[in-house]
């Protein structure tokens, strides 16, 4: 097995000039060395395993990592996240309209509230429920509540969709 080494003469590093020929020299020799078959020991050595060397020096062997169970979705915590939604959407849109010189609606928020409200009063029965036809109910009552095309509303749906493809809850609240 041949390695093929390009010479530089002389390269400067820093402040100073380096002599690029020794070290090609030098890399050369381990090269060589590291082809030889007394060498090819060097690359059978075995990595011990943290445990084990845990065990040799006396040491705490690491216990090994848990893997987080993530929490189920609630229908309580679908309700947490449309409030959330809901409340970001109301401060993005008076943010918009300060930045355009407006005042902001200021009744805005307490209507969306309002129907949160009620959706979260039509789930009470089932709100620790985390069943797919629990969660399905919680959609048509915010559906019912909301017009489907609302930009919130739209993200809900898509995350519970979400949720149900890869199992995995959106990261929001508890």
């Amino acid at each position: 097995m041949s390695v093929g080494v390009d010479r530089v003469d002389t390269e400067r590093v820093g402040t100073g000039e380096m002599d690029i020929q020794r070290v090609n020299h030098v890399i050369e020799k381990a090269i060589i060395f590291l082809q030889e078959e007394e060498s090819e020991a060097l690359f059978e050595l075995e990595v011990p395993s943290p445990a084990d060397v845990a065990k040799r020096y006396g040491l705490k062997s690491p216990k090994p990592r848990k893997q987080k169970k993530q929490p189920e979705a609630s229908v309580e915590f679908w309700n947490l996240y449309l409030s959330g939604k809901l409340v970001a959407y109301d401060r993005k849109e008076s943010a918009k309209e300060m930045k355009r010189g407006g005042m902001g609606n200021i009744y805005r928020m307490g209507h969306l509230l309002k129907a949160a409200q009620k959706v979260e009063a039509e789930t009470k029965s089932f709100a620790q429920s985390s069943s797919s036809e629990d969660i399905e109910k919680f959609r048509k009552s915010m559906n019912r509540n909301f017009h489907s095309t609302f930009p919130p509303i739209k993200a809900v749906n898509k995350a519970i969709d979400r949720y149900y493809t890869t199992g995995k809850r959106p990261k929001y609240g508890k």
